[in-house]
């Protein structure tokens, strides 16, 4: 599936220094999380925002359609928060083929376990706060805001898109490292590609070269005039 919409190089720089960034304090978050019996309480979830929006590019067909919770939730929470939440038949239908959730969880390397040790829904209020999407609520009341804890999903913004698209580009699923056991059931997540990191950084280096040469050679012909339209105020000397 291709996103229908091409994102130009300065585009693509911004939006890989801004991953580059989140990347690096989701780590100094993760390094610094506090562990009660052996795993955190309230991870850092960047680590599976990357994967819902590594998802939205390659499968989540219908872009202009919400991305339920329950489409990555285990079995048991998904039938209790239909009980609560009364959705219509279709998405009943839809929650009870387990099997569609289970080659989701598989395409995006997350296990159950996984699944049920994380947050989901504070992984997609992430993704608002981010600015990647926007929430979702089946049968909204007019009168009342969605947030975070009465939402039914999500739907991915334009500007999300665009991050997905390059997620998809530059990211390739590794093995978790060490600083992963904090979170239970973590086994693979997604990781900078090398030569992605060699392009864009030899890419911004050439750029900050171009300006710094733009500058230097405009200040040169700067001087060179004001020095010719010196002399020629002057005039000729005697």
């Amino acid at each position: 599936m291709s996103i229908p919409f091409r994102l130009n190089l300065f585009k693509q720089i911004e939006i890989y220094q801004d991953l580059e960034e989140i990347d690096k304090k989701f780590q100094e978050q993760l390094i610094s999380s506090e562990v009660k019996n052996g795993f955190c309480e309230n991870p850092p979830l960047w680590f599976f925002e990357k994967k819902i929006l590594y998802w939205v590019y390659t499968k989540h067909k219908h872009l202009g359609s919400p991305i339920l919770i329950s489409q990555f939730t285990s079995k048991e929470i998904t039938y209790q928060y239909i009980h609560e939440t009364d959705f219509d038949k279709m998405v009943r239908d839809f929650n009870k083929s387990w099997s569609i959730k289970e080659k989701n969880l598989e395409y995006i390397n997350a296990t159950k376990e996984e699944i049920q040790n994380i947050q989901i829904r504070k992984a997609f209020g992430n993704l608002v706060t981010k600015g990647l999407a926007k929430f979702f609520k089946k049968n909204k009341n007019i009168n009342n805001d969605i947030n975070q804890e009465n939402c039914d999903g999500i739907i991915i913004t334009e500007r999300g898109l665009e991050y997905a698209k390059m997620i998809y580009w530059l990211y390739r699923f590794k093995k978790a490292n060490r600083n992963y056991n904090k979170i239970k059931g973590v086994k693979r997540v997604l990781e900078l590609k090398n030569w992605s990191i060699i392009k864009y950084t030899t890419i911004i280096t050439i750029a900050w070269l171009i300006i710094i040469g733009s500058v230097f050679i405009f200040f040169k012909v700067l001087i060179y005039e004001i020095v010719e339209f010196v002399l020629t105020i002057k005039g000729p000397s005697m």
